[in-house]
């Protein structure tokens, strides 16, 4: 058995569908919660890229993220959740080079 349905959908497109939940939430996909413009929560991440208190790049499942400020600090990096606070000033995805236009 594969996971899938007479109608082609998977598991987590079932699941995903049926508690109204985007398919890249239970994928393990990147979520952002950013909190005024000091504290920022990701999920998804999987390694730390570069790292300082101006820039602090993350890869992703499909792809990168760049995390531009000042002061910044990760407050947390466990099991592909991060924490970064400081003075953030901009948020750049990039997507992996197979998903480019």
């Amino acid at each position: 058995m594969n996971g899938k349905r007479k109608n082609g959908e998977s598991i987590t497109e079932r699941f995903c569908k049926r508690f109204d939940l985007p398919a890249d939430i239970a994928s393990g996909g990147l979520t952002l919660e950013l909190r005024g413009r000091n504290n920022l929560l990701l999920c998804g991440c999987r390694e730390i890229l570069a790292y300082s208190t101006e820039r602090i790049v993350l890869r992703l499942a499909k792809g990168q993220i760049a995390i531009c400020g000042r002061s910044l600090v990760m407050t947390a990096y466990y099991d592909g959740q991060t924490g970064i606070d400081g003075e953030i000033y901009s948020i750049e995805l990039t997507p992996a080079e197979s998903d480019r236009c």
